[in-house]
């Protein structure tokens, strides 16, 4: 299995990708400071066991692809 789902970032990246048995997950940048919320709703959805992320990557620096990661984690997201 292998999926790439774009959560909704505005002009920004927020990519959602999942692979193998058991199911890894990798999060590539965060969008905007607004899409913390997206973000947060679909690790939500996730089973509270299984919470997690094999790899964080930022691409680069600008706002429209950290700010949505940091605001998760001020929120207190990241599990």
């Amino acid at each position: 299995m292998f999926s790439v789902e774009m959560l909704p970032a505005g002009h920004g990246d927020c990519l959602w990708i999942e692979y193998g048995d058991p199911v890894r997950r990798v999060l590539v940048d965060g969008g905007p400071y607004y899409s913390y919320k997206h973000l947060r709703a679909r690790i939500e959805r996730l089973d509270p066991t299984d919470r997690h992320f094999e790899l964080l990557i930022i691409t680069h620096v600008d706002a429209d692809h950290i700010e949505g990661s940091c605001g998760s984690c001020r929120k207190g997201i990241w599990v």
